[in-house]
């Protein structure tokens, strides 16, 4: 019976370090989450200022460009 005892005892073992590496393994994944969520908020941000700048910048070209000179081949 001491075998039996020393079985469940493996078990429970085994029971609790699989639920803390669970628990650790959602904390991380929680933690990826959160961080790729803001890394993507602040990569879209930064294009939506970039397109900004860009449109502000075509603007003012064809502002200056004369009306009458025939469009620039790329």
């Amino acid at each position: 019976m001491a075998s039996n005892e020393g079985d469940q005892s493996e078990v429970q073992k085994k029971d609790v370090t699989n639920a803390e590496l669970q628990a650790a393994v959602d904390k991380l994944l929680v933690e990826v989450t959160t961080t790729f969520s803001s890394v993507s908020s602040d990569i879209t941000a930064q294009l939506n200022a970039m397109t900004e700048r860009l449109d502000r910048l075509e603007a003012s070209v064809l502002a200056e460009k004369p009306k009458g000179d025939p469009p620039s081949q790329p």
